[in-house]
């Protein structure tokens, strides 16, 4: 619902968009990555609510930038921290919606910008933003730190072992 109390569902039907637009729903995981490995580009213009809600940093831009999909996003929050405007990935200020097409615009007509802006996105998620480069980093700080004070070695997880 928007600040009025239409749905999404009600603007669609009034702009008569449902040939164009679908609402999926709940879905799950395999359908998720398989919707990301069709996609070319994907778009999330959060906003700050009347309330002041807002979101951190969307798991769905790094979900979708680890397929080098090409993202365009707003300003607000941590989204900064992911999308580098113009290299890996395309910012707007919130609640424009003519800079929400021209930026889908660009993308759709320049292929390899969508390519280097998607390859950009994705090296920037697995360098910055996955965890287990960061665990693995954390474990050899820490057994380091411990070896130097004489203390007791982490050990290596066993085979089948999950981190966490």
């Amino acid at each position: 619902m928007d600040h009025t109390g239409k749905s999404c569902r009600s603007y669609i039907e009034q702009y008569q968009l449902s040939d164009t637009v679908t609402l999926w729903g709940k879905l799950t995981h395999d359908r998720v990555v398989a919707l990301y490995r069709q996609a070319d580009i994907f778009t999330l213009p959060c906003q700050i609510t009347d309330e002041g809600d807002r979101d951190g940093i969307p798991n769905v831009l790094m979900e979708a930038m680890t397929f080098s999909i090409p993202v365009i996003s707003t300003n607000v929050s941590g989204i900064p921290e992911i999308i580098e405007n113009n290299k890996t990935g395309l910012i707007i200020e919130p609640k424009n919606h003519y800079a929400l097409f021209a930026s889908l615009q660009q993308l759709i007509d320049n292929a390899v910008l969508r390519k280097q802006i998607g390859e950009a996105g994705k090296h920037r998620v697995i360098t910055y933003f996955a965890a287990d480069q960061h665990i693995t980093q954390l474990k050899s700080l820490l057994s380091q730190t411990l070896q130097n004070n004489g203390h007791v070695k982490i050990r290596e997880p066993l085979s089948g072992e999950q981190h966490g």
